[in-house]
């Protein structure tokens, strides 16, 4: 019989369900091999299934469906899942009904793997095509989820829920009872790096070290690193390179580090290139900042506040002086008074007024130990390079003044405002309590060429000797002063060899 025109014939290639023409009417029904008809019976309304090779001859009471259809054809390494699969007894064989027709697993699935090619019997779909079974790379995995309660072929019990991970490389035969959740890539963890971890639920690393739910940590072994099933892979952590600075670090949450120490929430430390040369923050530490090196040199100093004690806690309210040539760095909540500063380098006509902020002991010029009580005030002469500690002040810088012959100036202790009662020594530079003083009227009247008695340092009436150096424009060469016992006015010298602080 000659097919028609609108048909196509048997040939290589064909899809599972592509027919062979042949027209339902006919009594008689050619089925070619690895082809299958359903034909349906009037008087039962039953179903059957004929396969071929086979020519069959069809009765009046039956009704062909379709078709010959071409048998489903699962090849080498793949698979179809088939809807509402057929009932099979114990040795594989198909159950039917006492009315002739194939029993159902309803709403069930079936997975059919490589074998010979079978039909579809009356009720049975094609739920997925055939596909190609997933090949599971190195360093890659499954994360599976169970549908359904049950039992694998090592007898392990799996409970609707479980999760768990198929690590390759290996071929994944799928099941029916579970789901693919997701596609798991291993991370590559290179040199001074880490991965950050969180558990998803309790569970047991790939080390045996069991974790809660939502616990963080940090995996630093270099390689390729699959997480858990319920492990999630937060980010990957790069180290800092400490070369010339040092990390700020402050603890986010209480946890005891590497070393064993235990670090409260809101501790502040610093980790330096001495301790480690890549430092990987940890989960509960975070980077407050880089702090750069401070750096002195062999005549610079820094007065460090609030400094860091031996407790590892900031001394509040104390004082460090560093001197120089050093390399440190400021530990947390320690900061600079007045930033890097140099050393007072005293020559032999120079010196320091200092001030004491609290009892300290020191030493004079002589070499002997004194006791400077809180305000008392001093001199350090030169020539020296003097480093004020912490309990002194510098109040000014002073120089010696040159007096020559016939020359003076007048001088008065700024605690009694009296004129020191004996010749001042000859120090190296002026005592601490000696300040000159110049009352400003009489520089208006020296101007208009006043003139009075004349009086020596020690308070004694006296002529101006020829030849003396003048100090300003007063009459006949004399610098106008005022006497700080007696107020008289007056050019007044203090006896050659004395000195006193510039005017």
């Amino acid at each position: 019989m000659e097919a028609p025109a609108n048909s196509s014939t048997p040939r290589e290639g064909f899809l599972p369900h592509s027919e062979v023409c042949c027209p339902m009417e006919d009594p008689v029904i050619c089925i070619p091999p690895y082809h299958y008809v359903h034909v349906l019976d009037l008087n039962s309304n039953v179903t059957r299934v004929e396969v071929g090779p086979h020519t069959y001859i069809r009765q009046d009471h039956e009704r062909v469906v379709f078709v010959p259809r071409r048998m489903v054809m699962v090849l080498r390494w793949h698979y179809c899942v088939v809807l509402n699969p057929m009932a099979r007894g114990p040795t594989g064989a198909v159950v039917i009904n006492g009315a002739g027709q194939a029993c159902l697993w309803h709403a069930d699935l079936d997975i059919h793997l490589a074998q010979e090619p079978f039909p579809l019997y009356p009720g049975e779909e094609i739920k997925q095509d055939i596909t190609p079974l997933q090949m599971v790379l190195a360093d890659t995995a499954l994360r599976l989820r169970a549908l359904l309660d049950f039992t694998d072929e090592d007898g392990k019990k799996f409970l609707a829920g479980d999760e768990w991970l198929f690590e390759g490389p290996n071929t994944y035969i799928p099941r029916k009872e579970v789901e693919v959740a997701e596609t798991l890539q291993a991370t590559v963890i290179g040199h001074n790096q880490a991965i950050h971890l969180r558990a998803r639920k309790e569970c047991l690393d790939r080390n045996g070290t069991r974790h809660i739910t939502g616990e963080e940590w940090l995996v630093k072994q270099v390689g390729a690193y699959l997480p858990g099933v319920y492990e999630e892979v937060v980010d990957v952590v790069d180290a800092y390179i400490l070369t010339r600075q040092a990390l700020h670090l402050r603890a986010t949450w209480t946890f005891e580090d590497e070393e064993g120490r235990v670090r409260r929430t809101g501790e502040e430390w610093l980790v330096t290139q001495a301790e480690s040369k890549a430092y990987i923050p940890e989960v509960f530490e975070e980077v407050v900042a880089e702090v750069a090196v401070t750096t002195l040199g062999p005549r610079q100093y820094c007065m460090v506040l609030d400094p860091m004690g031996t407790n590892g806690q900031p001394q509040l309210g104390q004082q460090l002086v560093v001197k120089g040539e050093k390399s440190f760095f400021l530990q947390p909540g320690e900061w600079l008074q007045a930033g890097i500063q140099d050393v007072y380098v005293l020559s032999e006509d120079e010196g320091l007024l200092l001030q004491a902020l609290q009892t300290i002991k020191d030493t004079n010029e002589e070499g002997k130990e004194v006791t400077q009580q809180a305000g008392d005030r001093w001199l350090a002469w030169g020539p020296l390079e003097y480093v004020p500690p912490a309990e002194v002040t510098v109040l000014e810088r002073r120089w010696a003044v040159a007096l020559a012959d016939n020359e003076g100036i007048y001088v008065r202790d700024i605690r009694t405002g009296k004129p020191p009662r004996h010749p001042l020594p000859v120090p190296p530079s002026p005592p601490a309590a000696v300040r000159a003083w110049q009352h400003p009227e009489v520089a208006l009247a020296a101007g208009a060429g006043g003139d009075g008695p004349d009086l020596h340092a020690d308070g004694v009436r006296g002529a101006v000797g020829e030849g003396a150096a003048p100090w300003g424009g007063g009459a006949a060469g004399r610098s106008p002063w005022r006497h700080p016992r007696h107020g008289h006015w007056g050019p007044v010298f203090l006896q050659p060899g004395c000195w006193g602080p510039p005017t």
